[in-house]
């Protein structure tokens, strides 16, 4: 239980570091870089998505936008 504690300690500062180095104006190339695996074709939604981010004449982002529901993932939780 402990060491799966860890796991998720680790893995929570990872995502907080991500957070400040996007916020702060680094690339989203160089941060959040794709870990593509096996399953990236039938287990992930932004599997279309992934090649365009990589090509900087595309517009991932309006195709984002057009494609899925921009929300809050933090509104579930009481700020």
């Amino acid at each position: 239980l402990r060491s799966h504690w860890r796991h998720l300690v680790g893995q929570a500062q990872d995502i907080e570091l991500a957070e400040l180095r996007l916020h702060a104006g680094e690339d989203h190339r160089t941060v959040c870089y794709p870990t593509p695996t096996h399953d990236c074709a039938w287990d992930c939604e932004f599997r279309v998505v992934c090649p365009m981010m990589d090509d900087d004449l595309s517009d991932h982002e309006g195709f984002i936008a057009e494609a899925f529901a921009v929300v809050d993932p933090y509104d579930r939780y009481d700020r």
